[in-house]
Order: C-alpha cells, then structure tokens, then sequence
C-alpha cells in the first residue's frame, strides 16, 4: 500500500503565536485556515511511497542526524502565493538561506527524489489556502505584509499525510536532529 510521505520542518509555538495573531487581523478572507499543528516548512512535498520502503528512507535520512546544527530561518512578508495573478494560498515568505537550501538537496538527493519544478527553492509557510477561483469574490485583492518571524530548527520531520475530505491529516513517524 502506498503511503504520502513529506519531510518538513515543524514550526516552534512561539512562532504559532504570531501567526495566531495574523489570523486574528485576517480573520475575514474566506480561506481555510491551516490548524496551528499542520503549519510547518516543506523540505520535500508528498510524495508517494511503498510501505517497505518507509523504513528504508527514515534510515537513509539519519545519517544526516547532527550533520547540520541549528539552522536560523526568517520569514520577511506575508503574501498571497505561489502565483500571485491566479493564488491559492496565503503564504509567509522566508528569507534566502543557503544551509536550509542545503538540507533540502542533501534530503532529496538521499531520497533519490527527481524533483520535477525546477525553480529554485523557495522557503515558506503556508498560512492558508482557498479555491484559486474564488479568489475573484475576495474584497482584499492584495496582500502584502512585511512581518519579523523566525525560528531556530534543530530537527526535521518524516511525515505521512492522509487525504481527507476536511483536510489532510499529518503523523510524524520520525524526527532526525540537525
């Protein structure tokens, strides 16, 4: 049976308290907003993967335990996104950062993880999400707010997402130390 499995950087509650506060002042777009406990950083999407290879890639991914230390990540704006005439999300932007950017390769390439975007990475949080068409009703057509956030990761994730018709459903199955 195939499993969705990403890997992501969980955000500290420090962090989640200033997001709280940006829902609180955007509480009127008609978007979904993402639960405090899915919001993370998206080293590599879902991808699928057999169960037997599950325990194959968690092993892969610990030989990179302790390779890297703590990693700094600062996120300057909030905006809609990824595109922003057609968007779909509500999304923080961080900063360029070449050691994340590093960690990113060293986990795909470990995953032998043929990345089919080809544009370069781009750190960021995504806030929320909404229909791409219904963007059209949204009173607040633009959305651009400078903000000062950052956090200090020390481990990333190994996370399976179930598809549900409420949202997706996320379990860490292991976390592996910077």
């Amino acid at each position: 049976m195939k499993k969705r499995i990403f890997i992501a950087i969980n955000i500290s509650d420090n962090l989640k308290k200033e997001i709280k506060k940006f829902r609180q002042k955007y509480n009127s777009l008609p978007v979904r907003w993402m639960p405090d406990e899915n919001l993370h950083l998206t080293l590599m999407p879902p991808t699928e993967f057999d169960d037997n290879q599950i325990v194959a890639i968690i092993e892969k991914l610990k030989e990179l335990e302790g390779v890297f230390g703590p990693i700094r990540i600062e996120f300057q704006r909030v905006t809609f996104g990824p595109n922003p005439i057609h968007p779909r999300l509500i999304w923080a932007e961080g900063a360029d950062n070449p050691k994340l950017a590093e960690l990113k390769n060293k986990i795909t390439q470990k995953l032998g993880y043929n990345q089919k975007d080809k544009r370069p990475f781009r750190p960021h949080l995504t806030l929320a999400r909404f229909r791409s068409q219904d963007y059209q009703i949204f009173l607040q057509k633009r959305l651009d707010k400078e903000v000062d956030w950052s956090l200090t990761a020390d481990s990333f994730s190994i996370i399976q997402s179930e598809l549900k018709s409420d949202g997706a459903v996320y379990t860490k199955l292991d976390e592996i130390d910077l």
